[in-house]
């Protein structure tokens, strides 16, 4: 799992897929990983959290594993 800041957005990629939080207090959504991985930049997970943590609130990467093992 890669940790990205993709358009002021929490991002993650994985090797077959891509999730972000689109906005403050939603949840993981699927987006094209092919964007995320041109255009994100990429974070260490330290740096990820403290820099969206404050204003998305806590970043569940179970749920990110959840929805990525129900997809498939």
């Amino acid at each position: 799992m890669e940790f990205s800041d993709w358009d002021r957005r929490p991002a993650v990629l994985l090797e077959d897929g891509a999730f972000a939080v689109l906005r403050p207090g939603s949840t993981w959504t699927p987006v094209d990983a092919w964007d995320v991985f041109h255009t994100a930049g990429l974070m260490s997970e330290d740096a990820w959290r403290t820099r969206f943590e404050p204003e998305f609130g806590p970043l569940d990467l179970e749920a990110v594993n959840a929805l990525h093992s129900a997809a498939e």
